[in-house]
């Protein structure tokens, strides 16, 4: 049997704004108990958006530094999401 070792990396985000994601599904339930547990850090701004439709048009008017999107939706997959 051989031996596995698991090294971790913590790394340190210094800033002085709170990192913004933009959370894309159509499972409301879902949206709220990841913007719930994410924003437990203070360091985290969630805002989400229950289709592409509408995450396209919160994109247009703010920045996000991440988009976490789900990938089966109604309208458009996150593969077209992802493609504009």
């Amino acid at each position: 049997m051989s031996e596995t070792t698991l090294e971790t990396t913590t790394i340190a985000i210094i800033s002085n704004s709170p990192i913004r994601i933009l959370h894309v599904d159509d499972d409301e339930a879902f949206l709220k108990l990841a913007k719930q547990c994410l924003e437990l850090n203070v360091d985290i701004q969630v805002e989400t958006a229950h289709s592409v439709e509408e995450a396209l048009e919160k994109l247009g008017k703010g920045t996000f530094d991440v988009i976490v999107s789900d990938y089966e939706m109604f309208e458009k997959d996150g593969l077209e999401f992802l493609r504009g």
